[in-house]
């Protein structure tokens, strides 16, 4: 997976050199990109790697703003170097709980507005939810020769929700950076006020684009 999406973020990067500059009225299109999260209020926690895959769409208000919704049908994110005990289950078990590695799985959508400085650059900032899809906890052995995969389900709440900012540059393609801020405890153990928190690098990938009322066109 890793190489996959090394290539891919190639592939896009050399697209975007020849592709055209003049924006669309509206947009949709493909996003794929790489989350670096953590927790915010929780020390000693550490950033993990996670991914994201989605579609967006883009609808100028007038000349310099714009409301850009996203659909995450994959978001990846997490933190490493946790703290987690084990389940009653395995209790007995030679499993480091110092340095436990967390992976969740949300449903996202969010919908930030846009301000375009120019018809390349913009700016975001809007809100977005989550909904817990599935994730784990991973242990190492204390030997480092096993690995141990825990549903982390019952101890994580099932939403989440906060606030984004981006930047973003346009050509044919985006490649934006964005930093999504949690407002909400997601670890359900009392005294734990570990919030989310995800920096992500994407790239956007247009199918369709509508430049005038009643004229539709593909990316190409």
């Amino acid at each position: 997976m890793r190489f996959q999406m090394k290539l891919l973020w190639g592939i896009l990067a050399i697209g975007n050199c020849f592709a055209q500059t003049v924006p669309p009225k509206s947009e949709l299109g493909v996003f794929i990109g790489d989350n670096f999260s953590w927790y915010t209020g929780l020390t000693g926690n550490k950033a993990d790697l996670g991914y994201c895959v989605g579609l967006y769409s883009r609808f100028m208000l007038n000349d310099r703003l714009s409301i850009d919704p996203r659909i995450y049908f994959i978001n990846s994110i997490g933190a490493s170097g946790l703290n987690v005990a084990l389940p009653s289950t395995y209790s007995k078990s030679n499993f480091d709980t110092t340095s436990v590695k967390r992976s969740v799985f949300y449903f996202t959508v969010n919908a930030p507005v846009s301000y375009h400085f120019s018809p390349s650059f913009i700016l975001g900032l809007g809100p977005q939810f989550m909904v817990y899809n599935f994730g784990n906890d991973q242990y190492k052995s204390t030997t480092g020769n096993s690995l141990l995969l825990v549903d982390n389900k019952a101890l994580l709440h099932k939403y989440d929700a906060g606030v984004t900012a981006s930047i973003a540059y346009r050509r044919r393609l985006s490649v934006g950076l964005m930093y999504y801020y949690g407002l909400m405890y997601v670890v359900k153990q009392d005294g734990v006020q570990a919030k989310n928190s995800t920096l992500q690098l994407w790239v956007g990938v247009p199918f369709r684009r509508w430049n005038r009322k009643n004229e539709t066109r593909d990316a190409n």
